[in-house]
Order: structure tokens, then sequence, then C-alpha cells
């Protein structure tokens, strides 16, 4: 007996025989007392109490419930039965509820009229990717030879159940959240289909199964028998999937079939098949490296987000799914009436092909994902790109807030994010960084620079495109005709990390997050020589994303640089504000400007609305085929709008990427509420004819 504690008393009339039949020491010996007949006494009973030992009673229990909980039965001492025998009753109890640990807490003892000790149970079924199923039950315990043992029951785990029940768990996925653009429209949605499946160990009968399907169902009946007997004995054979409305109409009819067993999944449907499908990414069947990524989120089978934000914000739209937990009923024998606690039943006989629905355990719903993309620019930008047969790539970003407002793909690789993630060298739009070194240097927009036709640096000559030469000519002029020459001379008494340096400025190489991944840009350090001279024209080692040259560009156009954002919910984190110098900055926008106006841009001289202000690039690489190309950049502002237009492999920048972009202006339009830049443009014309730039050994 524990240190402290009372003991308690069974107290049972003398007159009556109390019989446990088990050997309980904690009862009372009663016998019938003897009187002469007719001499019966006032008093016809007598009372006689023996202690029962509570705390070994509860210490059983308590014992049984920490077997529960470690999932190991068979360490518990039993009154009727083995270990073994319990363990092989709990698995075919519990094994449709897998996979689920148990936490349980025992209560305080109270005895029955029959000598049983009764000990309050509290089972807390905890599942990976759910809420917790609590039921509150009853084990019971007795005494045998001085020990307390327990009575195993199945009713321990649920308080209906008896031996060979079988319990069943189905998940319920939780509602899948949208993901919205930044007016509220939704970009992508969700609809709720049932996977109907057959588990092979559950069926009795295959044919009459498979039959009784086809009555239902449009199937191969031969296909789904040959799938089920090649299957494992716990594997889920698909039958069908159905939209939730279709399956609730036959619900009755095929829920009870024996062998079936049914997955409830939320599909994401995209608002549209094509609007920003690259971003916003595909969803299908989860795949191993979903699951791994996302431990306990997802059961196979279960409908995800496999690429683009979709499989980025999994969790968040996901939510936690919930479960159903029913139970199969074993056929009931109505020569038993009692259960293993001793407890009296009025169940009726029962039909083990029906479940009965014990419990739900609600899901949590998932949460919006808000991002930043206006569906109208969105849509232009799509329709611009259409323009071209070739991979392209269009990025618009708000000056004022550094919001992303369109992130589009197109050409053969259009569902692949090269937009944001993709890696090319910039060419001649990285001149706007050094050309902003330079005027932070004291070089002024109008101050003469040289531009020979070729310019030979370490015993390697570096030329314009189309062999051009311009002599000494205004910076404005020089970054209008692209000249390669002028800024190898603009930059030639640079340090190794002026343009490493000047370049984080604009945003290239930061990796705050923006709430998707991107490649930020990439630009070495470079000593003077060579490698100064390729960097100053955006060749050599130097990479950048379409959306890196479009961060550049909103902050030339705002002259400030804010960390781009894509989502705003949940929030990607704090915004990092860089203030460029106003001066050169205020230049940067001005000879931006001339390239519209009487440089390489002029394509988009004519797109109404506020003035445009840009710069063009063809940036070599070598081809697969050893060749010598060039991919086309244009990028720019107008109003509140900046961009970066990519055409791969589209040679000229001017050319072929700056009618794209203009394209894409004259669909969105430039409201009058747009701000504009700090610094309105002169309009410049250079006595200098501007060629279009072509692919050559040294063009940038």
């Amino acid at each position: 007996m524990a240190e402290g504690r009372r003991p308690s008393f069974v107290t049972i009339a003398a007159g009556l025989v109390f019989m446990l039949g088990l050997g309980a020491t904690a009862a009372t010996f009663l016998g019938p007392a003897v009187f002469p007949q007719g001499d019966v006494p006032e008093t016809t009973t007598t009372e006689t109490t023996i202690p029962v030992d509570e705390a070994a009673a509860e210490a059983a229990a308590t014992a049984f419930a920490a077997a529960l909980t470690t999932g190991d039965v068979t360490t518990v001492e039993y009154a009727s039965t083995t270990g073994a025998e319990a363990a092989a009753d709990f698995a075919t109890t519990t094994d449709g509820l897998a996979p689920f640990t148990l936490q349980v807490e025992s209560g305080t003892v109270s005895m029955t009229e029959s000598g049983l000790a009764r000990v309050p149970l509290t089972v807390t079924w905890n599942f990976p990717e759910t809420s917790p199923w609590v039921t509150e039950t009853t084990v019971a315990v007795q005494e045998l030879g001085g020990r307390w043992l327990v009575r195993w029951d199945v009713s321990a785990l649920e308080s209906s159940l008896l031996r060979g029940d079988r319990l069943q768990r189905t998940r319920i996925p939780s509602a899948r959240a949208e993901l919205l653009g930044r007016d509220g429209s939704v970009l992508v949605s969700e609809a709720s289909f049932v996977r109907i499946g057959i588990r092979p160990s559950r069926v009795d009968d295959l044919p009459t199964l498979v039959s009784q399907l086809q009555a239902l169902l449009p199937i191969d009946p031969d296909d789904l028998a040959a799938r089920v007997t090649a299957a494992d004995p716990d594997d889920f054979v698909e039958v069908t999937a159905l939209p939730r409305a279709e399956y609730e109409a036959i619900r009755e009819q095929v829920f009870p079939l024996p062998g079936t067993v049914f997955r409830e999944e939320i599909r994401p449907v995209a608002g549209s098949s094509e609007l920003a499908r690259a971003l916003l990414g595909s969803s299908g069947e989860v795949t191993a490296e979903i699951l791994e990524e996302n431990p306990g989120l997802f059961a196979a089978g279960d409908f995800a987000g496999l690429s683009g934000l979709q499989r980025e914000y999994n969790a968040e739209l996901t939510g936690l799914p919930g479960a159903r937990i029913s139970v199969f009923r074993a056929p009931f024998d109505p020569s038993s009436t009692t259960t293993g606690t001793g407890l009296t039943t009025t169940s009726a006989l029962r039909d083990p092909t029906l479940a009965e629905e014990l419990a739900t355990v609600e899901p949590t719903p998932g949460q919006q994902v808000i991002t930043t993309i206006d569906p109208a620019i969105q849509a232009a930008a799509e329709a611009a790109l259409s323009t071209r047969t070739e991979t392209s790539a269009l990025v618009a970003i708000e000056v004022s807030t550094g919001e992303v407002v369109a992130v589009a793909n197109s050409g053969p690789n259009s569902t692949v994010n090269f937009a944001m993630t993709g890696q090319y060298p910039p060419g001649s739009i990285f001149k706007m960084v050094t050309a902003y070194a330079a005027m932070e240097r004291g070089l002024g927009a109008e101050q003469s620079i040289d531009c020979p036709q070729t310019i030979t640096i370490q015993g390697r000559p570096f030329g314009n495109a189309g062999g051009s030469a311009f002599g000494v000519i205004p910076l404005r002029t020089a970054f209008a005709v692209s000249c390669n020459t002028a800024f190898i001379n603009a930059s030639s008494g640079f340090g190794p990390t002026v343009l490493t340096d000047t370049s984080a400025l604009f945003g290239i190489g930061d990796d705050t997050p923006v709430g998707a991944p991107v490649f930020s840009g990439f630009v070495p350090e470079t000593p003077s020589g060579q490698e100064l001279a390729e960097v100053s024209f955006g060749q050599g080692q130097i990479l950048m994303s379409p959306f890196s040259a479009a961060v550049m560009a909103a902050t030339a156009a705002g002259g400030v640089y804010r960390s781009p954002r894509l989502v705003t919910a949940p929030s990607p984190g704090e915004q990092q504000v860089i203030q460029l110098s106003p001066g050169p900055a205020a230049d940067l926008q001005s000879i931006m400007r001339s390239v519209v106006t009487n440089g390489t841009g002029t394509a988009l001289l004519g797109v109404p609305g506020a003035p445009v202000a840009g710069k063009s690039g063809s940036a070599q690489f070598d081809d697969t085929d050893g060749v010598v190309r060039a991919h086309a950049w244009f990028v720019g502002f107008q109003g509140n709008i900046a961009f970066a237009v990519l055409v791969e492999r589209g040679e000229a920048g001017g050319g072929v990427a700056g009618p794209v972009a203009a394209n894409f202006l004259s669909r969105i339009g430039s409201p009058a509420s747009q701000p504009t830049p700090s610094t309105t443009a002169p309009e410049e014309n250079p006595s200098t004819t501007v060629p279009e730039e072509t692919t050559t050994t040294a063009d940038g």
C-alpha cells in the first residue's frame, strides 16, 4: 500500500453469496446464517470488511497505460489472456489507423459491484499529420494470487469496441488555400476529389467486388482485377478519382464494399492554364522528394504543388489534414452478453461490411499566399512575349515599392521559370552600372570620352558592334550608341572591387528573401586588365537573370534600391533600401532616356504615355554547337514600371528585345497617376549615326 494512502473497504452483507470466480483476495467470505425454523432474528445480516489495495490496482493500470504508450502491450501481465494474444487483438483493431502513436493517462481507481477495480484512461491518438483523436475509456484490473492484473479488452482503446472490430482512418485533406494576386484575384484555387481504391488484404471476393464497382463506375474490370492481383496486400490500388460531388452521389453504394478504401484530396486548379504558369507552377500526385521535404504534411497518393509557388508554399497552402475515424464491426455473437470488462452489452447483430463513423478530426485550413503579381500586367507581359518563338522572359517591377508585378516565360521552355532563376551574361545592359560608377567618380554625362574602333588590353583587342568608331563623344552618346571601347576607357582606373561594389547598390547579388527562388546575379572582382575590360560592358564571368536585370532597372528608375518582393503574405522579411547618390542617379536616368530618343532603343520611342528610358544589350556566349551567339536584352522603365526583356539567341537587343518591350508597355499604358522618375531626361540629338547592335567578338 502506498505511503499515506488509507485503505478502502468492500462491504458485503451476510446472507448473500458473491463469487468472483477469479480468486480475488479482497473479496469477503460470505455464508448463510443458520437459525431454528421460525426463529428469525430482527437483523438478518452481518457485515465484514476487507481492505482493497488501491495503490496496487492503480499501479497495474498505470503499467498498462505505459505499455499502450510504447505500443508494446506484451509487457503487461493479464488476468485472462497472454501478452501475445493481446498484441494480436491490438494489431487487428488498430491496423487501419496506422501510423500513429499513443499517449495514455490513467485516472483514479474505483470498485465495481462485481469486485473488479476499474481505472479510467484518457487515450490520445497522435497521427503524424493531423490533430489528435482523444478517447475516454476504462480498463479493468483484478487481483489474482495477491497480484493485480489487467483484464485485456479492446474497449480499453475505445469504449464501444468489441474483439474483432477494426478501426479505420481516412485522411480528410484540409481546404487548400488560394494563391492570390496583389488585387485579391485568385491565381490558383482548389477543388475537392475522392480517390477510390482497393486494398488487396481486405478483399473477400475479388470477382464480386470488381463486378460491383463496374456497375457504379466506368472501369476496365479485367485491368482492375489484374492490378489488384499483382499488388502487395497493403497497396492502394486506384480504381478512379471523382470530384467530391460525383463521389457523394454514389457514396452509399461504394463505401460499404469490402476491400474498398478512400483517399480525399484537394487538387490545386490554376485560374488560367497559361497565366504565370512557370511562376505559379504545377500540381499533381505528391512525389517521394516532396514527401521528404514536408515530413508529416502529405501521405503517398496526396495531391501537392510540384513546382513554382505551389511547391514553394506547400506547407502554407495545404494546412493540416484531418481524419475520419470509422469502425468495421465484427459479427456479434448473441450468446455472449458481456465484454471483457464484465459490462453488459445490448448490441444487436452487426454487419461487418458497414463502416460506422466514430469521430472526425477536423482539418486545419491552409493559409492564403498573397503575391504581388498584377494579373493585367502579367497578361500584357505574356501577350508581348507571344510575338517571339524563341525562349523569352519578361519581368516587371513597380518602382515605388519594389513589388514584382509580372514574371513571364515563353517559348519551348515556358514551364521553367528562367525569368527568375536563369543565368545569362548581361552584355551592354550592365553599362548602367559602369556608367553610374564612372559618374559617381566625377565623369559627367556630357563629359567627353574616346570611342575608338578597337582598344587593346594586355595584347587582346576589344571592339564595337559592326566595327563602328565614334571618336571623342559625350558619355551620354557613348551610352546611347552602346560603345564598348568608351566604357573600357571609362572604367580603366577602377579598382578590383569597384564594379562589384557598385552592382550591389543595384541589388545584384543581394540575397534578401523575395518569396521565391531567384538568381540575383554575380559580378566578380576585376583586377585591372582584360577582366575589368570585359566586365565593364557586361561580358566575362558576370551573370544576371531577367529578374535581377529588372531590379537593376527599377533601382535606376527610382534612384534607390528596394529589395524586390514577390510575396507579401507570408512576409518574406524586412525590405532592404539603399539610396543612390542623387546626382549620378539623375544623370543615369537621363542617359537612359537618350537610348530611346537617339540610340539603340528607338523601337520604344512611339510608346504612348510617360517617357520611356532604357538600355539595350547583346550578350555573347559560346553556344552548344561551338558557335558564338548573343542573347538579346532590353531593360528600362516608364513611369512607375521598370522591366527587363530577354530573348535567348535573339542577337540584337534593340532590334529584337526592344520591340517586345514596346509591345508590353503599349498594352499596360502609363496612367498619369503613376510617379515619374526624379529627373526628366532631355531630348538629345547626337550627330553620330547609331549602329544596330550585332554579334562580334567584342560586342557588349
